[in-house]
C-alpha cells in the first residue's frame, strides 16, 4: 500500500491547484435580481479575470432572444455592450465567455423594468 501512495502524491504534485479555479462574474449591470426604473443604456459586465466574449443575450419573460452586439474583440475584464430600449417586464441577460485558461464560463443574471409604482 505504501508503495502506491508515493508515486500518487508524486503525480498529484504534477497538476497546479492554481489553475483550476475558472474566473467570475464579480458585478453586472443591471445587477442580479435588480428592479430597475428605465432601460439600461448598455450591458456591462465585470469579471475577476480577463474574458474573451462570446455572446450576451437578452431575453424577454414573453418574447424571444436579442443577442447584442458587436460584441468587443480580445480579452477584458470588463465588458460592456449597447442594449436595445427595453420596456417594462422581467428580463435574462444570458452571457457566454471563453478564460484565459480555456474554458467557457456562462451565466444568467435575472432583472426587471417597473415603472415607478413598481408595476
Amino acid at each position: 500500500m505504501k508503495s502506491m501512495l508515493y508515486p500518487l502524491i508524486a503525480l498529484a504534485a504534477l497538476f497546479p491547484v492554481v489553475g483550476l479555479a475558472h474566473t467570475h462574474l464579480v458585478r453586472s449591470s443591471p445587477a442580479d435580481k435588480s428592479v430597475i426604473e428605465k432601460s439600461p443604456p448598455a450591458a456591462t459586465l465585470v469579471f475577476a479575470e480577463a474574458v474573451t466574449m462570446t455572446a450576451i443575450k437578452i431575453k424577454p419573460a414573453d418574447g424571444d432572444e436579442i443577442a447584442l452586439k458587436p460584441l468587443p474583440t480580445g480579452a477584458k475584464t470588463e465588458i460592456s455592450v449597447a442594449m436595445p430600449t427595453l420596456r417594462v417586464g422581467k428580463y435574462e441577460m444570458r452571457w457566454r465567455a471563453l478564460s484565459d485558461d480555456g474554458h467557457v464560463v456562462s451565466c444568467v443574471v435575472h432583472f426587471a423594468i417597473a415603472n415607478k409604482d413598481g408595476r
